[in-house]
């Protein structure tokens, strides 16, 4: 069994109820950048990364279209997004987490699954909702393909 989260904002602003204390029981922490940054504790997206990959063995944060930035205790990668025109990003995190699980569950190198959270995050924009454009593995394969030949 794999453990990950997800843990979205905290309208109250304290980023301490406990969320520090499960960071060391999971497998996969999956904060946005404002999200990494104010649990940390710090101002910069690296910082957090680093301060975070303390407390969990894999952080990966999504940055937008600034990409994904991924730290576990022996290194961190980042990986640029791929360029797409939006047409809602609702639910274009969730689409991240689950390309980005869907091949770190499948034992894939750091890069690819943060590459398919990248593509899944960016297919997900292509139509209002969150669910419409949720993209079929066949699907993010044909655009990694397209967009950058063989992973």
């Amino acid at each position: 069994m794999s453990t990950s989260l997800d843990p979205d904002h905290d309208p109250h602003g304290r980023w301490d109820n406990g969320m520090r204390d499960l960071l060391p029981h999971l497998d996969v922490f999956l904060p946005n950048e404002h999200e990494a940054k104010c649990i940390a504790g710090v101002d910069d997206v690296v910082c957090a990364a680093e301060k975070l990959r303390t407390m969990a063995r894999t952080v990966v944060i999504k940055r937008g279209d600034k990409g994904a930035l991924a730290a576990t205790p022996d290194r961190t990668l980042s990986v640029p997004a791929f360029a797409v025109r939006p047409v809602d990003t609702t639910g274009a995190g969730d689409s991240f987490n689950a390309g980005f699980l869907f091949q770190y569950l499948r034992g894939s190198s750091l890069e690819k699954c943060l590459k398919w959270g990248n593509a899944c995050g960016a297919l997900s924009t292509q139509a209002v909702g969150g669910l419409a454009a949720f993209p079929a593995p066949q699907e993010v394969e044909k655009f990694l393909l397209d967009r950058i030949g063989a992973i």
